[in-house]
């Protein structure tokens, strides 16, 4: 391995590390203080979708990198809320992120970088069941920690569970326990 691949490598894990501190924004327009990072939703998400995939006989590892690839460009571009991102058309935003997604890859070794754009790419299209269960972890995940907060004590969280999401199969189970979950806790 040459010196500039171990440059490289240094540099995209300290890129990485930036989204530790970048927050999940939404929670804190909710008046969550201190919410999650990023780094913590993607992880959350890699776990939960490593056992689902494996559950439904998909390509785990696959799965596992684009959990962990999904919101890589918020390092740059931070995490934008529903409200934030009303300014920005979906083609301004996607452009934005395919840029800032192939700049952090580049300083990997070519092959391994053009793998994990690829698989991002993947997981934005959205149509192979990878890309799917992912998508619906992200969603779900979410949810998760929505009905976390409301335990903490937080209010103002019900727009989460209005969206219409379109889960499948087990995220659907999921879903639908956690919901009931959270409907017996409101009583």
């Amino acid at each position: 391995m040459e010196r500039t691949d171990i440059d490289g490598i240094l540099r995209f894990s300290e890129e990485v590390r930036e989204l530790k501190v970048v927050d999940r924004v939404g929670w804190k327009r909710r008046g969550i203080l201190s919410p999650e990072s990023v780094a913590e939703h993607s992880f959350c998400v890699a776990m939960l979708a490593m056992v689902l995939a494996d559950i439904e006989g998909l390509d785990t590892l696959k799965v596992v990198k684009m959990s962990l690839l999904h919101d890589l460009a918020e390092t740059r571009l931070l995490d934008l809320d529903p409200k934030a991102k009303r300014y920005f058309d979906k083609k301004t935003r996607q452009t934005a992120k395919e840029r800032v997604m192939a700049e952090i890859l580049t300083s990997l070794p070519q092959h391994i970088g053009a793998e994990y754009l690829q698989l991002w790419e993947e997981y934005e299209d959205g149509v192979t069941p990878e890309s799917r269960l992912v998508k619906q972890v992200d969603s779900l995940e979410m949810l998760i920690q929505a009905k976390q907060y409301e335990e903490y004590g937080h209010v103002g969280l019900d727009e989460w569970w209005q969206n219409p999401y379109d889960f499948e199969r087990i995220p659907l189970l999921l879903y639908k326990l956690l919901n009931s979950k959270r409907s017996a806790q409101k009583r």
